[in-house]
C-alpha cells in the first residue's frame, strides 16, 4: 500500500512537472504510455473493528469445514477470540464470559429466541441466503441492543441483478438452495430453503448414548428487495423454521418429545440522502415456541413455553451523530407445567406476562485531530410491565488514539440492562430453556458496567494484523435455575422457589493474530477469561464458575487456495473443560433414583480438542453461468470423544455414572453445490 500510495503522489505530480518543463527552453516534455498501480488485495473473509467487532462475508464459508453438508455462521462465529466454543449439543455464542441469553441474535436488527437446529450442532442461519453478519462482542454505543453480552446481526441482501442466479447444495443428510428472482428492473426477490432426511439413510445410527434419536428440520427465508428510486430502498423480510425430535430410552421406558421453532416478518424501509441524513425504520413481528414432552411409564409431562414480540426500530444518521428510538411488546408464556400422574403430584400454573419496552437512544463521534477520536453513547428505556415500572439510563464512552496509521488503541467504558432472563434446567440438546420477564418471580432487571481495552496492528504492510481486548465486567440480578424434570414428578413444583439469584463477575484477555492477504488466510488466537457467580442460599453459597466458563481457549482458522480449483480449510480448538457439579451419592426410594450432589460446578469436563478440515474442488463450468463444486469435509478428524456431560444411568439394577458423547464422534460429510 505504501507504494501504491508513492505511485499515486508522483501522478498527481505529473501534469505541474510537465507545466515547468513548457515554459523552460533547455527542457522537454516526457509522457507516459501507461501507468500500472498495484496493492495487495484484501482476501480475508473477516474483518475486525475495536472491542472484537467482526464483519464476516459469508462466502468465506464455501471453503470453511461443513458439519452435515452446513457451513454455518453461529458455529464459526465461536472461532472468534472472547467467543467461547461450546459443546456438541449445546447451542449460541457465550462472548466474553456473558451467558448464551445475553447474547441477541437477529435478521437485519429483528430478534430470534432460540436459533438452534439439530439440537445444537449447527444453526437456523442459511448462510447462502445472507450476504455477511456484523458480531459485536459487547454493547459499547447507545444502538446497541438491550443485552449485557454481545450480538449477532444477519445481514440481508441489498443489491438487484439483472438475471436470475442462485446456489443449490446436496449434502448426504441435508439440502438446501437459494434463488434470487429479479422481478422487475428495481425489485428482487430472494428465497431459500433448507431441509433434513436424517432418519432415511442414517437412522440406526442416530444415538445418544444407548437411546434412539429421531429427528427433523426445515426453514425458509423470503427477502423482497425494492429500490423505490435512488434514496429510497424498501425491505419485506421472512422466516421460519421448525424442529421436531424424539428420544426414547428403554432403561427407563421413556420417550422424550420436543418441537420447537421460530418465525419472523420485518418491513424495513432505508433511507440515504446522499451524504447528509440517512435514516432506517422497521416494523417486525417475532415468535419463539417450545413444546416439550416427557413421558414415563405411568407418569406424563408438558412443558409448553413460547415468547413474541411486536416492535419498531427507527434511527437516523447525521454526520458524526445517531439516533433513535426502540418499542417492542413482548407477550411471554413461562415454562407452563401439566402432569399426568397415578399419584399425588401437583404443578403451579405459570400465567402469560406482557411488557412494554420504550428506548430512545444517542451516539456522538467526534475527530479531535488525525490521532484522537471519542465515541459516546447513551440509553434510556422504560420497561412496564404488569403494575411495575423500570426506569434505564446506559451510558458509553470510547477514547481511539492512533499513533500512527497502523496502530490504534482504544479505552471504553459502557453499563447496559437486560429485561428478559432465560433460565431452564438444560442448555443441552433439547431446548428446555424458556423466557421470563423483569419483575415478579424475576425480581429486578439485569444489569452490567465495566471497561475495555483494545490495541490493533497492522503488520507487513497490511498483510497481518494482530489485535489484543481486555475486559472486566461486573454483573448483578443474575439467575440460575436449580429444578430438574423429575421435580414436577416426585415434588410440588413451584417456579419461584427454582430460580437463585446473584451477582457475577467476568473478566480476561483475548489475542489474535490474521494473515489478511495471499493465497493462505486465517488466523491464530488465544483466550484467557473467568466467568464467576456470587450466591447467597443455604444450599448455594459461595463463589463459582458459571457453567459454561472456559478459561483457557486456543483457535486456528485457516484455508488455502490451491490453484484456481482446489480450496482446503481447516479450524482446530483446544480449550478447558466446562464445570459440573457431580453427586456425592446415589439411593433409591420407592424405585425412584435420588441423589446427593457436592459442591457447585466443582468439577471440570476433560480437556476439549477438536480438529475439523475440509476439500473444496471447483469441477468446472457446465455452461457459461453454472459452475459446479464438490465439497469433502470431516467434523472431529482426530476422532477425539469430547464429553458432553456426565449422568446418572440405572440399568439390569445397577448404578453407572458417566459421560455422555455426542451419537458419533466424528462426523464425514460430501455435499454437491451448483451455482448459476
Amino acid at each position: 500500500m505504501r507504494y501504491a500510495a508513492v505511485t499515486l503522489l508522483l501522478l498527481l505530480a505529473l501534469p505541474l512537472l510537465a507545466n515547468e518543463r513548457e515554459e523552460s527552453s533547455d527542457t522537454s516534455i516526457v509522457s507516459l504510455d501507461s501507468l500500472i498501480v498495484t496493492s495487495r488485495r484484501y482476501t480475508a473473509g473477516v474483518r475486525t473493528r475495536a472491542f472484537g467487532t467482526v464483519h464476516w462475508d459469508m462466502t468465506m464459508m464455501e471453503d470453511m469445514p461443513k458439519i452435515l453438508g452446513n457451513a454455518d455462521p453461529v458455529h464459526y462465529a465461536q472461532m472468534l477470540p472472547g467467543v467461547q466454543t461450546n459443546s456438541e449439543l449445546r447451542a449460541g455464542l457465550n462472548v466474553l464470559g456473558c451467558d448464551n441469553a445475553h447474547t441477541q441474535y437477529s435478521i437485519n436488527g429483528v430478534p430470534l429466541y432460540n436459533v438452534a437446529h439439530l439440537l445444537g450442532i449447527f444453526s437456523a442461519f442459511n448462510a447462502s441466503h445472507y450476504p455477511s453478519l456484523v458480531l459485536e462482542k459487547t454493547p459499547m454505543k447507545g444502538a446497541s441492543p438491550m443485552r449485557l453480552g454481545g450480538s449477532l446481526d444477519m445481514q440481508l441482501p441489498d443489491g438487484v441483478t439483472d438475471s436470475v442466479s442462485g446456489v443449490l447444495t446436496a449434502g448426504i443428510m441435508s439440502s438446501q438452495g437459494t434463488l434470487r428472482i429479479p422481478i422487475r428492473q428495481n425489485t428482487q426477490l430472494f428465497l431459500s430453503g433448507r431441509g433434513s432426511y436424517l432418519n432415511l439413510f442414517y437412522g440406526p445410527l442416530l444415538k445418544i448414548d444407548d437411546s434412539q434419536l429421531e429427528y427433523s428440520f426445515f426453514d425458509v427465508n423470503a427477502t423482497l428487495l425494492h429500490v423505490v428510486d435512488e434514496r429510497n430502498r424498501l425491505l419485506v423480510d421472512f422466516y421460519m423454521g421448525q424442529d421436531r425430535a424424539e428420544v426414547s430410552d428403554k432403561d427407563y421406558y421413556s420417550d422424550t418429545r420436543a418441537h420447537w421453532g421460530n418465525h419472523e416478518v420485518a418491513v424495513h424501509w432505508m433511507y440515504d440522502g446522499r451524504g447528509e441524513w440517512k435514516m432506517k425504520h422497521t416494523l417486525y413481528n417475532t415468535r419463539y415456541f417450545n413444546r416439550f414432552n416427557l413421558d414415563m411409564l405411568d407418569v406424563g409431562v408438558a412443558l409448553p413455553s413460547s415468547v413474541m414480540d411486536f416492535g419498531y426500530k427507527g434511527r437516523a444518521d447525521w454526520r458524526g451523530l445517531s439516533f433513535g428510538a426502540d418499542y417492542v411488546h413482548h407477550s411471554i408464556q413461562p415454562q407452563d407445567p401439566s402432569v399426568r400422574s397415578s399419584f399425588n403430584v401437583v404443578a403451579t400454573p405459570q400465567s402469560p406476562t406482557f411488557s412494554n419496552e420504550l428506548s430512545l437512544w444517542g451516539d456522538y463521534t467526534r475527530e479531535f485531530s488525525s490521532k484522537w477520536q471519542i465515541s459516546t453513547g447513551f440509553r434510556y428505556t422504560f420497561y412496564h410491565t404488569g403494575e411495575e415500572c423500570f426506569h434505564e439510563a446506559d451510558p458509553s464512552a470510547v477514547v481511539t488514539w492512533r499513533p500512527t496509521a497502523d496502530i490504534s488503541v482504544s479505552a471504553g467504558y459502557a453499563l447496559r440492562h437486560q429485561n428478559l432472563f432465560q433460565v431452564g434446567f438444560s442448555s443441552i440438546g433439547l431446548p428446555v430453556e424458556f423466557w421470563l420477564s423483569a419483575g415478579g418471580t424475576a425480581g429486578r432487571p439485569q444489569w452490567e458496567h465495566g471497561p475495555m481495552l483494545s490495541l490493533a496492528m497492522s503488520l507487513a504492510g497490511g498483510r497481518y494484523k494482530l489485535s489484543l481486548d481486555a475486559y472486566y465486567k461486573r454483573l448483578y440480578n443474575q439467575m440460575e435455575y436449580s429444578g430438574n424434570p423429575y421435580d414436577f414428578i416426585n415434588t410440588v413444583y413451584s417456579l419461584e422457589k427454582s430460580l437463585l439469584h446473584g451477582d457475577g463477575r467476568n473478566y480476561g484477555c483475548s489475542l489474535m493474530l490474521a494473515k489478511c492477504t495471499g493465497k493462505l488466510t486465517g488466523w491464530v488466537s488465544y483466550s484467557w477469561g473467568r466467568a464467576l457467580r456470587m450466591y447467597d442460599y443455604p444450599q448455594l453459597s459461595g463463589t463459582f464458575p458459571a457453567n459454561h466458563e472456559r478459561i483457557h481457549e486456543l483457535d486456528v482458522v485457516a484455508t488455502w487456495h490451491v490453484g484456481r480449483r482446489w480450496t482446503l480449510g481447516a479450524t482446530y480448538v483446544l480449550a478447558s473443560g466446562t464445570p459440573f457439579t457431580a453427586p456425592k451419592s446415589f439411593y433409591m426410594i420407592n424405585a425412584k433414583v435420588m441423589a446427593q450432589f457436592g459442591e457447585h460446578n466443582a468439577n471440570r469436563l476433560p480437556l476439549y480438542s477438536r480438529l475439523d478440515v475440509s476439500v473444496n474442488c471447483r469441477l468446472g463450468q457446465l455452461t457459461k453461468r453454472c459452475q459446479h463444486y464438490l465439497n469433502v469435509s470431516v467434523y472431529n478428524l482426530t476422532y477425539r470423544n469430547n464429553p458432553l456431560h456426565y449422568y446418572l444411568k440405572v440399568y439390569e439394577g445397577r448404578f453407572a455414572y458417566k459421560p455422555l458423547n455426542l451419537f458419533l464422534s466424528i462426523i464425514p460429510s460430501v455435499s454437491y453445490t451448483l451455482k448459476f
